[in-house]
């Protein structure tokens, strides 16, 4: 195949499926991951799309991409922005083979489940749209906590049953996105059944990590998860504050914000 086609294949796979790695493409298309990187490096220049660490997501004009038609003929649909999905694919990069995660609920832990649809994967979770959304990934390994189902707009699972059904696991890494980032009342959500949750993952993970872009700093919601601190980790977009760039930096806090790094590349701070 010419180059010029190989091209015009690559915009069309994109296109159709908003964000895809190199290996699947040069699977695909039969040509090296050498090649790929190359193609995918000229179509960032034309601004098609945004590289990230062993992929690319499609650059849209509305920064947005969309979930829709997941599994089962569902008609779900849901956008998420340019920093969602490369906070996502930061947070897919530090997932490690064979591990044990938790996925929360709420809009970037379902675009982390997406940027996993190729991955192998070991989770538990009770985002409803993000176990859709691995169900169409037969590598998965997903487990639903159960509980009762509180319906946000990306609909989850908590309550009593929900968090005596994780207890006595164990979690390598926990993802779980909150509502409010700030410098004094630190992490935050809005309902006592996420907090509860979080208390209880909190118990059961070696590593605490939030997920959420920048738009959350400087905000606070009813219940406050703990300091800045209390955490092992933050996975953000990278124009977050610098006083809170300062902050994570001075109590040593894993941050990771620049979405072409990978953080299985470094052990700490912010690029």
């Amino acid at each position: 195949m010419f180059k010029a086609a190989r091209i015009q294949k690559i915009k069309e796979i994109i296109a159709n499926r908003t964000q895809i790695d190199v290996q699947t493409l040069s699977d695909i298309l039969e040509v090296s991951n050498v090649t790929i990187r190359n193609d995918l490096e000229q179509l960032e220049k034309e601004g098609f799309i945004y590289r990230t660490h062993g992929g690319a997501i499609l650059r849209e004009n509305t920064g947005t991409t969309t979930v829709s038609g997941i599994g089962y003929g569902s008609s779900l649909s849901f956008d998420f922005s340019v920093d969602i999905l490369h906070i996502a694919n930061l947070a897919a990069e530090y997932i490690e083979e064979n591990e044990w995660i938790f996925l929360g609920g709420g809009c970037t832990c379902c675009a982390i489940a997406k940027a996993l649809i190729s991955r192998r994967v070991n989770l538990v979770t009770n985002n409803i749209l993000a176990a859709l959304i691995l169900s169409e990934n037969p590598k998965a390994n997903v487990v639903l906590t159960g509980g009762v189902t509180y319906n946000d707009r990306f609909p989850f699972l908590s309550g009593d049953l929900a968090i005596n059904n994780i207890n006595g696991l164990c979690f390598q890494k926990t993802f779980f996105g909150v509502s409010g980032i700030d410098l004094k009342y630190g992490y935050s959500v809005p309902s006592a059944v996420e907090y509860n949750l979080f208390q209880s993952l909190r118990e059961r993970s070696k590593e605490l990590i939030i997920v959420a872009d920048a738009s959350k700093c400087d905000k606070s919601a009813f219940l406050s998860l703990g300091t800045l601190d209390s955490v092992d980790t933050l996975i953000s977009s990278s124009d977050l504050p610098d006083e809170y760039k300062a902050y994570y930096y001075e109590k040593n806090i894993k941050l990771f914000l620049d979405y072409d790094i990978s953080p299985a590349q470094v052990s700490g701070g912010e690029f």
